[in-house]
């Protein structure tokens, strides 16, 4: 018997065979049923209060940094008007 028929001849085993029933929608509707640990509201409540402070901090270093910052064509003006007298 060459490999085509033995893998043929197991092909016409495995289509008569029957599998057995199984019922499993008892224990997967108990497994959703099963309640899942939820995280407190405390703790949500912490890190949106963490993030916030660090979006404020955050924004206040910018807008120090955005005032102070030194306009690059403000340092051109003076040599302009020297050049010009």
């Amino acid at each position: 018997m060459d490999e085509l028929e033995i893998i043929l001849k197991l092909a016409r085993q495995a289509r008569r065979e029957t599998p057995p029933p199984l019922r499993v929608t008892a224990a997967v509707l108990e497994a959703i049923r099963v309640p899942q640990p939820v995280l407190p509201i405390r703790t949500l409540a912490f890190l949106a209060v963490a993030a916030e402070a660090a979006a404020v901090l955050v924004l206040v270093l910018a807008v120090q940094a955005w005032t102070r910052s030194v306009d690059p064509l403000t340092l051109l003006y003076p040599s302009l008007e020297a050049s010009l007298r």
